[in-house]
């Protein structure tokens, strides 16, 4: 049930390591492939990773892996959302916009730790759900068009 102290300090610092890597990645995916198609990338690709986190918490090097890819796309969004901001709303006012767009990153971890700390949902819904809604975020990554000017509009 579950996995070991020694395990989880592992897992918590190669995490860290897969973090800097996803910004790293993402970064470069956004450059080369553009941000909409990275955007699609990274959510879907944390959908699938949070169902596999459902069936593998029991099993030391699965959960391993999957724990350090959920956060390598995790640290993805630190570098892409700026170029997202960017790319939607115009470079002249991205560091207003992007205040907004972080703060909702921040109020979305909020909302997801008050979940996980709820009587009334169980762990699995609650996985289940960030799954769900990441899929969600895929699909709605399909119909992002960039602002295409550089005047910019402020949110």
């Amino acid at each position: 049930s579950g996995v070991s102290d020694q395990v989880l300090t592992l897992v918590g610092s190669l995490s860290l390591c897969f973090n800097g890597l996803g910004r790293i990645l993402y970064g470069s995916l956004c450059d080369n492939i553009g941000f909409q198609a990275s955007l699609i990338i990274d959510f879907f690709s944390q959908f699938v990773i949070g169902l596999l986190f459902m069936i593998c918490t029991s099993i030391p090097v699965a959960f391993t892996i999957v724990v350090c890819l959920m956060v390598m796309n995790y640290g993805g969004n630190f570098s892409m959302y700026p170029t997202v901001t960017a790319e939607m709303f115009g470079t002249e006012n991205v560091a207003s916009n992007y205040g907004f767009v972080f703060a909702g990153f921040a109020t979305c971890s909020i909302f997801l730790k008050i979940c996980l700390s709820s009587a009334y949902l169980s762990y699995g819904a609650v996985m289940y759900g960030t799954a769900v809604a990441s899929a969600i975020a895929s699909v709605g990554a399909l119909f992002l068009t960039p602002n295409g000017n550089s005047s910019g509009k402020k949110l």
